[in-house]
């Protein structure tokens, strides 16, 4: 057996499918079929919808992406397909007719670590978190999936600042 077969904790064409599952099912307003692998394991996740094909560039087209950094259960892929797909503030809920147009990305994540440094991880290989208090004291953070990065083509110190916008902060990001 292939290591996703064998590990629940590897993000798999499976959990893929049942996404797919969910919005159809909700679209054609009747219940999803169950999941086809197993639920009794939690972790944080994210469910990303892009358009095909893919844009000029060759990256995907972004159509939604929701997720926790908490650990849930896997049952909650149902939630967070439905979620990404039609109440990601960024894009007008996606339509039934786009669906045979999308590709969905599961990302089932595991160990957190800190870091040395801004610079201390691999782009393409690791995700970015902040966590921060701004001037006004409001907290602040934001994250980045492994794959994010790459599409971008940042290097570390776009990444972080592209981070610092996203969490909202319109101050200027200083080395504090």
């Amino acid at each position: 057996a292939s290591a996703a077969a064998a590990d629940p904790m590897i993000a798999a064409e499976r959990h893929c499918l049942h996404c797919f599952d969910v919005l159809s099912a909700h679209f054609a307003g009747r219940e999803p079929p169950p999941p086809q692998f197993a639920t009794g394991v939690e972790c944080p996740l994210f469910v990303t919808w892009n358009r095909r094909p893919l844009s000029i560039r060759g990256h995907p087209q972004l159509r939604g992406c929701i997720g926790c950094l908490k650990p849930l259960p896997l049952t909650s892929l149902r939630e967070y397909a439905l979620n990404s797909a039609l109440r990601d503030r960024r894009f007008a809920p996606m339509r039934a007719s786009e669906l045979p147009e999308m590709q969905c990305t599961v990302q089932l994540l595991g160990r957190f670590e800190p870091c040395g440094g801004c610079t201390d991880w691999t782009i393409g290989t690791h995700g970015v978190t902040i966590s921060f208090v701004d001037a006004a004291g409001t907290h602040r953070s934001a994250v980045y999936l492994p794959d994010v990065m790459p599409e971008q083509g940042w290097d570390h110190w776009q990444a972080l600042d592209s981070l610092v916008v996203k969490s909202g902060c319109a101050e200027p990001i200083t080395d504090a």
